[in-house]
């Protein structure tokens, strides 16, 4: 009798264990997934606003160079590059020149150069007759035009020599009716322009702080979302090992660095790093009152089960006092019927 009450109160405990021992995998399932899934919301996030404004730098060069071609077509630059020497046709070019670029947005300058890259017609019309590249750099800077398919030369960011501004430089190499190479238009964007186009993207839900396009060519800010740092070399951290990751044949990433999330992109066709900080710790936050429903969870369970465990015990061990009352009062009875004294124990 008394080695088989003991044997309820031993199930009571191990099933006590067993669910317990059940409820914390699930919570540790459940945590891990649910930060699985706040590791892909925040990296949808910030690939979004990425996204977006990696979508505008492409337009705006897209922009640029449909904009330059189109200043191209113009049959009065055809005839002066086909005669440079023709004042008559250097006026009508230069007219020309200035009436387009009164027409352009957020540009920093427009010219026409011979095939010897001295400038025809400029906007600054101070800047004609210069020599833009030397000796050293125009055969270079011919077979980028003649090696690309659009006949475009994009630098990407270079420091203006008629403003001193950083800007996005591009050239367009035009042709002769035999096909033949007889010089080129010129054209660039402030940089800081870019500033209009990505202050209309919102990145509240990237919880973005800063952002930057940084020219490989030379390891400079083109761009900064201060723009105080335009032109200025890259020295933070984070922004070197970016660099680092880029050179060895990484196009995309990211990675936490002091309490920030960086990523990262190359823009194909470009000489540029999209890059983009985030404050990691208000991603935390938003999922915080999240990641703490699991560990609340967790505790009341634990405590309910070792309630209902204790009352358990407390209800067999109650009713086996009141079973062993019941049977000492049988036995005193009967004993007091045959007149024998009772043994309880």
């Amino acid at each position: 009798m008394k080695k088989t009450s003991k044997v309820p109160i031993a199930v009571i405990i191990l099933a006590g264990l067993l669910l317990s021992v059940c409820n914390v995998l699930f919570c540790l399932d459940y945590t891990k997934k649910l930060d699985t899934v706040r590791k892909v919301n925040i990296d949808n996030s910030i690939d979004l606003v990425m996204d977006w404004q990696s979508n505008v730098v492409q337009q705006v060069i897209r922009d640029s160079k449909s904009r330059l071609k189109n200043f191209a077509l113009s049959g009065d630059i055809l005839d002066l590059l086909k005669d440079s020497d023709n004042p008559e046709l250097i006026k009508k070019g230069q007219e020309y020149t200035e009436r387009y670029y009164a027409n352009l947005d957020n540009w920093e300058g427009l010219y026409v150069e011979d095939w010897n890259t001295k400038v025809l017609c400029h906007n600054i019309p101070e800047k004609i007759g210069i020599i833009v590249r030397k000796d050293d750099t125009i055969e270079q800077f011919r077979k980028s035009m003649t090696d690309n398919p659009e006949g475009m030369y994009f630098n990407g960011a270079v420091e203006s020599s008629a403003t001193g501004e950083y800007v996005m430089s591009f050239c367009y190499m035009i042709k002769d009716e035999n096909g033949e190479p007889i010089g080129a238009v010129g054209g660039a964007q402030k940089h800081k322009n870019l500033s209009g186009y990505f202050n209309k993207i919102d990145m509240s839900s990237a919880n973005a702080e800063s952002y930057s396009l940084i020219n490989t060519v030379d390891c400079i800010y083109a761009f900064h979302s201060d723009i105080s740092h335009i032109g200025e070399e890259v020295m933070d951290a984070a922004h070197l090992k970016i660099l680092e990751y880029v050179e060895n044949g990484s196009t995309e990433g990211s990675y936490s660095h002091n309490g920030k999330i960086v990523s990262y992109r190359t823009l194909p066709g470009t000489k540029y790093i999209l890059t983009l900080t985030c404050d990691e710790a208000k991603f935390n936050g938003a999922y915080g009152s999240v990641n703490v429903f699991p560990v609340v969870f967790l505790a009341a369970i634990e405590i309910l089960l070792a309630g209902l465990v204790v009352l358990g015990v407390y209800m067999l061990s109650g009713s086996k006092k009141h079973n062993k009352a019941v049977h000492i009062d049988a036995v005193e009875k009967e004993n007091a019927e045959s007149g024998d004294t009772p043994d309880v124990r």
